[in-house]
């Protein structure tokens, strides 16, 4: 599994974050990032096959204030990238997570804290 698949065998889908890179479909795939130690993911779509894609970015849940590309989506989708992974080009996707820590009480006085999709209990 490393977290890169086709759509509907034409377009690209980013579901899962960590360092990989991968060919597939006629591209080439890099995701770079440090999650869970970094908040931010760079995303190179080396497109060599000369045709359009669709590209979708999995934004998670946690992810309270995520933008892509400094335009802030919705969390707890999968993101359509605007123009997609632009045929015989090289497309950069900037995603910034911008996890809020939250701390929950538990029983006895215990607590955990949360930021992202990580937490300490």
């Amino acid at each position: 599994m490393n977290g890169v698949s086709d759509e509907e065998g034409d377009g690209i889908v980013i579901g899962v974050w960590a360092p990989v890179s991968v060919s597939l479909l006629g591209a080439s795939v890099n995701i770079d990032t440090d999650y869970p130690f970094g908040d931010t993911v760079i995303v190179t779509v080396m497109e060599t096959s000369g045709k359009q894609r669709p590209l979708s970015v999995r934004i998670p849940s946690w992810a309270d204030e995520a933008t892509v590309n400094g335009v802030k989506v919705q969390n707890g989708t999968m993101y359509l990238v605007p123009d997609g992974a632009a045929g015989g080009t090289t497309t950069k996707v900037m995603v910034d997570f911008h996890p809020l820590i939250r701390v929950e009480e538990w029983f006895n006085g215990a607590v955990s804290v949360h930021r992202g999709g990580t937490f300490i209990r």
